[in-house]
């Protein structure tokens, strides 16, 4: 059965921050340069910005940024199972140099995505099909 979400970005914030995404989604982290805005990591979790600002993965996100600041946008969704299915379908199409799993392989359900919001770099609606075996 294919799966089908909406999910609207609010915010571009510098990281770290604090105060300005709390709670449950799916997040962006961007290392701009003045060419482009690349993205270098899609992530979730139960408090976005807590994940952001103490992401174990902080110093590669600083590497693959080479010296640009960092920045994140956040889309707050529920509930878990459509937030870890949504960002798997993100993490297989846009694949960000910063993320392992679900890049190159989608063993989950076909998944549309459909974005809206501060989302320049992203596409305003794609699908992921599940990968044969």
């Amino acid at each position: 059965m294919p799966y089908s979400f909406r999910i609207n970005f609010v915010g571009y914030w510098p990281i770290p921050t604090r105060g300005v995404a709390g709670g449950a989604g799916i997040y962006c982290v961007y290392a701009p340069t003045s060419a482009t805005n690349n993205l270098i990591y899609i992530g979730q979790s139960d408090q976005v910005e807590e994940r952001v600002n103490n992401h174990p993965q902080w110093q590669n996100w600083v590497l693959a940024a080479t010296g640009h600041p960092l920045y994140f946008s956040a889309a707050f969704t529920t509930p878990d199972v459509d937030r870890l299915l949504a960002e798997a379908a993100m993490i297989n199409h846009y694949k960000p140099i910063c993320n392992s799993m679900h890049k190159y392989e989608f063993f989950l359900p076909t998944t549309t995505i459909t974005t809206s919001g501060p989302i320049a770099i992203l596409n305003q609606f794609f699908t992921v099909y599940t990968s044969s075996s």
